[in-house]
């Protein structure tokens, strides 16, 4: 059978439903994805402090100087932050003397209501000794709009997660 040229296309019926359909999907799938780059942005500043205390500890072993971990905005000092909180960034540098190299700067790209703060006894930073123990032990909480996941540097410095 033989279509007449007037009748291809698609029709408006045609046309309604199918944007009709694109809307529940896009309706549902926008929460989804907030919720999947959440969890995305935990993990990645999860695995960054993880990273930085356990690069701490072993410079401070491989290096036989004290290594400080602490927070940083500008990558090159230490500054105790109101609040205790870390979200600007923090820094490894290994102190010799009155002399200290920095090893590495983090700085986490938190979105907005996002934040990383820690017990008071880690407001300014820890020291991690030649023999790679911290000079204090505490906790660090990562928050946004959604979660809260709470980590604890232990007395020998392995940095968990608390369930």
């Amino acid at each position: 059978m033989k279509v007449p040229k007037r009748g291809r296309g698609i029709t408006l019926v045609e046309l309604v439903s199918t944007l009709a359909t694109v809307a529940v999907i896009v309706t549902l799938g926008v929460p989804a994805f907030g919720a999947l780059q959440a969890d995305r942005q935990r993990n990645h500043v999860s695995s960054a402090l993880t990273a930085s205390f356990a690069l701490a500890r072993t410079e401070a072993v491989r290096r036989g100087v004290d290594v400080r971990l602490c927070p940083s905005a500008d990558g090159a000092t230490c500054a105790t932050p109101a609040g205790g909180d870390w979200g600007a960034g923090w820094i490894v540098a290994a102190t010799d003397g009155d002399t200290a190299q920095v090893i590495e700067f983090t700085r986490p790209s938190l979105r907005p209501a996002c934040s990383i703060v820690v017990d008071a006894v880690l407001a300014a930073g820890v020291t991690f000794t030649s023999a790679g123990l911290p000079s204090v032990a505490g906790n660090l909480t990562y928050s946004d709009a959604m979660t809260r996941s709470v980590f604890r540097l232990n007395p020998i410095g392995r940095l968990d997660r608390v369930p």
